[in-house]
């Protein structure tokens, strides 16, 4: 195991911890601030939710290539996509949770569109069914990861065949974890003008959180191909969850 290896995948685990610290303060703050929307939200509000959010990842994964492929994709600066959602934030919160819903296409298709650029980074295709599939995967990194689980980092790959099936319920399962963090999100963002503050600065925490998890899934399968004898997935937990040296 090479010197350049262990300084890798070192980085790549702390660039995770980082990420995640900010993302769950945001979360937790936003939620403590707003325990009194959650009695007025339907009890069906979650499974609407879900379902919602399985319809826009599938949208934004079958647009995905057209999106990649426009040439103004390609050209704009990789601050772009915090811009966009930054402004969908603001101005769906701004309307209370009608406008919070509204933003969702937005907020989501950009998202995807930012893990298809960071792809690139790492020298991947962004069009490839497996890359889009990872990109899939991204969404469901919601913070804090049970790092015990390896079925949360393992790589999609060709073995799986990459069915219309296999994409379908990799979706679905998704969005289900995916509505969970979402939900906190625009429950936040339910009380108009405050709402748009909170809409604002929650996609912007959501889009840093989620594209340094897309540098992170990237950079980790990028390493995989450089060392395809070492089970990068179980060394990586290893190494996550070895104590720091005082």
């Amino acid at each position: 195991m090479d010197e350049n290896y262990v300084k890798e995948v070192s980085a790549l685990i702390e660039r995770y911890k980082a990420a995640e610290g900010l993302f769950i303060k945001l979360a937790n703050y936003a939620g403590s601030q707003f325990e009194n929307v959650l009695s007025k939200i339907p009890n069906e509000f979650e499974e609407h939710l879900q379902n919602a959010v399985m319809a826009l990842l599938s949208a934004a994964y079958e647009a995905s290539g057209t999106i990649s492929n426009a040439s103004i994709s390609q050209s704009v600066p990789s601050y772009f996509h915090k811009i966009t959602v930054i402004f969908s934030g603001a101005i769906g919160g701004a309307t209370g949770l009608p406008g919070a819903l509204a933003e969702l296409p937005i907020t989501i298709t950009t998202m995807f569109s930012s893990f298809q650029k960071i792809a690139t980074q790492y020298g991947f295709d962004p069009d490839d069914v497996e890359t889009k599939m990872e990109c899939i995967n991204i969404f469901s990194m919601g913070g804090p990861l049970d790092i015990d689980d390896d079925n949360e980092l393992s790589f999609i790959t060709a073995r799986l065949g990459l069915q219309g099936e296999i994409i379908s319920k990799l979706i679905a399962k998704t969005a289900e974890k995916f509505s969970v963090k979402l939900s906190q999100k625009l429950i936040s963002q339910a009380v108009p003008v405050l709402g748009a503050v909170t809409g604002a600065t929650l996609n912007y925490t959501f889009i840093s959180y989620y594209e340094e998890m897309a540098h992170v899934r990237f950079g980790l399968k990028k390493l995989q191909l450089k060392h395809p004898n070492i089970n990068l997935i179980q060394d990586f937990v290893r190494r996550f969850n070895k104590p720091s040296v005082a």
